[in-house]
This record gives structure tokens, sequence and C-alpha cells, in this order.
């Protein structure tokens, strides 16, 4: 809440060093100083709304960004590893009612998950295109984000006989 001045009369002045002064009480060579009226402002009442008044829903409006941060596009991974982390940035938070499904080669991998990773165990040797979606946790098959798809390779030693 705003403060209010209270003076009844305002007197204004020169010092000696010629500086302006402006006072409740008249001091020598002052002057009375009429002032225009305060301007004020009184806000209309505030009520709170119930659910049904309320002109938009309270969640968020959710515009994710999806970045996958490992594996890199076109990375090759040799025999030795037998896990792949995929690692992944969403921007904003992800929301409590939403979660994240992987894809390998456009089949979920995987359960629905809250992570920021995922580990891929034991892939046989080839390509594999990976990507991230957000998808609700009530519906999972209502797409609200998707990532870009990175594209990497395992390779497996191959015996012949």
């Amino acid at each position: 809440m705003g403060q209010t001045a209270f003076a009844e009369t305002v007197y204004k002045g020169i010092d000696a060093n010629g500086n302006t002064i402006y006072s409740d009480k008249p001091f020598p060579n002052s002057k009375e100083v009429e002032l225009a009226p305060i301007t004020t402002y009184t806000p209309p009442p505030q009520h709170s709304l119930d659910e049904s008044e309320t002109p938009f829903k309270k969640e968020a409006i959710k515009n994710y960004h999806i970045n996958i941060v490992a594996p890199s596009n076109e990375e090759t991974f040799t025999t030795e590893i037998t896990t792949i982390d995929v690692k992944f940035d969403i921007t904003p938070p992800l929301h409590p009612d939403d979660r994240v499904k992987v894809l390998l080669n456009n089949e979920p991998y995987g359960n629905l998950t809250t992570a920021s990773s995922m580990q891929l165990d034991h892939l046989s040797r080839g390509s594999y295109e990976v990507k991230v979606l957000i998808v609700s946790k009530d519906a999972p098959n209502k797409i609200i984000a998707t990532s870009n798809s990175v594209t990497f390779y395992q390779q497996r030693n191959f015996i012949r006989n």
C-alpha cells in the first residue's frame, strides 16, 4: 500500500548558498507554496477464482526442447562396449505428469521414465537410430515433444566357419 503525505502547508525558500529548500515550517525569506491535490489510485476489489471461473488451465504450457547429448551422431562403438548410454537434456524440466520414452529403430525401448538417461544393453552388430519422446504418463501414446534422431553403429566380432 502507498503512503500519503499529511503536511498541510509547504514553504519554499533559498538558503545562503543559493540552494532551493522546502520545509513544513516557515523560515526566513520563505513563501508558502500551493500544491495540487495528490493523485491517488484505488485498485478494484480482488476475489479469488474457483476452478470453474479460471480462464486457463492451471498446468503450464509445455514447450519442451530435447537434445540428445550422447551418443554422438554417426558414433561407432567397438566390440568391447556392451552398454551404450543414451543421455539427453530436457528444457524446461519435465512436468510431473509427463514421462520420457526412448525409441530404438522406431520401437519403444525400456520403460517410461523421468530420468535423463537410459542404457542400451548388449546390442547386436549394426546401425541404430535413437530418438527421445516426451509423453503423457496417463496417455503414453500421446506425444508431447520429440527429439531429433541420432544414428550410431555397434561393432561385434564376426566369426566365419
